[in-house]
Order: structure tokens, then C-alpha cells, then sequence
């Protein structure tokens, strides 16, 4: 939505005929936004551009997104970002992206389940509930496993700094080894909670410290890697403001998330458009490293260095390994993508 926002803005009221927009995708069917994206610019009129992510460049493109960011990556969308970059970095300077507004308007599935502790709190549980119901039905959850996600969501809701929104812990303890361990004894990450509110404090969460610094920072370090510079206009400090000064009920509002961003977009964008459900770009993370990327993966896992880095237990990462790619464990891509990327970060920045 936040893309659809400032290009129907901008082919609106800019007055320039010659609009482009740029997305990314990946070689696999069913994955990426690339559909969706070639629809929007269809409707408005723009000149679509699409990048390719394959699962043979993400070898190259791991060890030059680590050079840019100096650190560790979360997932294979960074490395498709980065050579959207590189593919087009003789088009416009300045790239507005559409960033931000997910977290000014609580546009995220896992702001739901603090809205509905606050639901709680207010004794208002029937409504609570109807939006759970609604959301699962939305994204066509399954009723089998919707019990398990409110159980996740509620743990993370009240474990903020010891795992992700969606419940699953930063690191599976088992995969280190007990020197690092001992060494680095684990504390919770504790943050400021200014707000007399779940919904507030994980939003300031995810604004301050947790999820849009480091989405911020890829952004930066990807764009200016190859002398283009991105902007996030939904970010701009007076939309961030309103954001933060708009009731509860204004941000989720019969069932629909970001309500008061879809109300004062309603004279411009077409319904068919503005009332699309959150649409998260899906990645072939988990698939390319059960099986296309499968030869890299244990190359990586079985190499000398990796057992002498003294950070992780390497029998236990390839056992854990096995099981994921046989899907017998809740192994997720995100710990295997952790203990690669760990790995080629001291190769690349501290071994070098």
C-alpha cells in the first residue's frame, strides 16, 4: 500500500509524465510482489521495471551485500534490494521507496494481538476477537493452526527482546557451543515502554530499535553502494507525529489495519487498490535452502573454519540442518540463513 500511495501521489499532483517504478522478484513462481507491482503501474500508467533474484546469484550477492553492510543480513529480500540497486543504477538519482507506513499505521499481522491485549484491558473482548478471526480469514489461515499463531503472538508480545514478532526466539541455544555460551551468558534486551499501551510501545518499539533501524540502514547502505540515494516520504517526521497522535480506533478500526491511512486516501487511490490486505513480499528463503542451494549450504557447514569459529557447535548445526530439509523439526530458515550468515560475515569483514 505504502508504494501504491506515493506513486498514485506523485503521478497525481508532480505534474512529471515520465513515471517509473521498480521492484524485485525471484525466479521461482509464487514468491515476490512483481504481479501486484505490474498491476499498480498499469492502473496509474507507469513504466514498470523488474529485478530478478536466482537462486545461483545469491552466493555473489551474500558476499556483496555483507562488504556493503558490514554485518549480518536477515533474509534473501536484502540481496534482491541490492541488485535492484546495482541493475539500475544508471536510472533516477533519488528513488523514493515505500517504506514506513506499516509501522505508522500498524499495518503489520503481528501488531494485531497487542491491539487485542489492549482490546482486553478495556473489556472489550467480543471485538478483540472478531479482528483475530477476521485477520486469520484475510491472509486464509487455517483453522488447525490458528490457536498456535495467538499463542506465538501473545509469547512475543510479552517476550519483546527475547524473540521475534511472531514468536520464535533469535537463537536455538543448542546450535552454540557451551564456551561461547558461558562466555556470552544470555540477558533480555529491555525496552522503553513510554506508552499506556501494547499497541503504542510495539509500534515505538519497532520505530527506535528494533525493526525500521535496520531496515533503514540495508536501505541506505544498498542504494548509496552504487551512488543512489532512497528516500522514505511515509516517513517524513509530520506523518510519523499523526501517526503516534491517532487513537486506537483510528490506526485498527471493523476489522482493517492502517483504517485512518486508507480513509484519507480514499478520493485518490481506487478501492480495488486501498482495500488490498497487507501484502508482505514473500521470499523463497526457506525452499532454496532445503534444496537449490542445498550443496552450498553444507559446503558451508562442513568447512574447517566453520568448526574452529568457536561460536556455534557444528555437529549439532548440521544435524539440525538435515532435519530441517526433511522438515521434521520447527527448524526455521530464519536460524540456518543466521549461522551462513555469521559464517561469511567473519570470511568476508574479519578474516580479510
Amino acid at each position: 500500500m505504502d508504494s501504491s500511495i506515493l506513486a498514485s501521489g506523485i503521478a497525481k499532483y508532480s505534474g512529471i509524465k515520465r513515471l517509473e517504478s521498480y521492484t524485485y522478484e525471484f525466479d521461482t513462481p509464487g514468491f515476490g510482489e512483481w504481479i501486484y507491482a505490474k498491476e499498480v503501474a498499469d492502473l496509474l500508467q507507469l513504466k514498470s521495471n523488474v529485478s530478478v533474484l536466482r537462486y545461483k546469484d545469491v552466493p555473489e550477492y551474500l558476499i556483496k551485500v555483507l562488504r556493503s553492510q558490514e554485518m549480518p543480513v536477515t533474509s534473501f529480500r536484502v540481496l534482491a534490494a541490492y541488485k535492484l540497486y546495482e541493475e539500475y543504477k544508471e536510472g533516477p538519482t533519488v528513488i523514493l521507496e515505500g517504506h514506513g507506513g506499516d509501522y505508522v499505521g500498524a499495518g503489520f499481522e503481528y501488531y494485531v494481538m497487542p491491539y487485542i491485549m489492549d482490546c482486553i484491558r478495556d473489556e472489550k473482548t467480543t471485538e478483540a476477537f472478531s479482528l483475530w478471526n477476521s485477520i486469520m480469514d484475510t491472509y486464509a489461515i487455517p483453522q488447525d493452526i490458528r490457536y498456535q499463531k495467538l499463542f506465538n503472538y501473545l509469547v512475543a508480545a510479552l517476550s519483546v527482546g527475547t524473540c521475534t514478532q511472531d514468536g520464535t526466539p533469535f537463537v536455538r541455544l543448542n546450535c552454540l557451543s557451551r564456551d561461547f555460551v558461558h562466555v556470552h551468558k544470555a540477558r533480555k534486551i529491555e525496552f522503553t515502554r513510554p506508552f499506556n499501551s501494547h499497541l503504542l510501545n510495539a509500534q515505538y518499539i519497532d520505530l527506535y530499535h528494533h525493526n525500521l533501524p535496520r531496515v533503514l540502514r540495508y536501505t541506505d547502505r544498498a542504494s548509496m553502494a552504487v551512488g543512489r540515494e532512497a528516500r522514505l516520504p511515509m516517513l517524513d517526521y509530520r506523518i510519523v507525529e499523526l501517526g503516534f497522535r491517532a487513537s486506537e480506533e483510528a490506526r485498527i478500526h471493523n476489522n482493517e489495519q492502517r483504517y485512518f491511512m486508507r480513509q484519507a486516501m480514499a478520493k485518490f487511490l481506487p478501492s480495488e487498490i486501498l482495500r488490498k490486505p497487507k501484502r508482505s513480499i514473500v521470499d523463497p528463503q526457506r525452499r532454496w535452502l532445503q534444496h537449490e542451494l542445498r550443496g552450498w549450504v553444507q559446503d558451508i557447514f562442513h568447512s574447517s573454519s566453520f568448526g574452529r569459529r568457536g561460536i556455534f557447535d557444528q555437529k549439532e548445526v548440521i544435524r539440525e540442518y538435515k532435519m530441517y530439509c526433511s522438515d521434521k523439526v520447527p527448524v526455521t530458515a530464519f536460524h540456518i540463513f543466521q549461522y551462513i550468515n555469521v559464517e561469511l560475515w567473519f570470511k568476508t569483514i574479519i578474516d580479510q
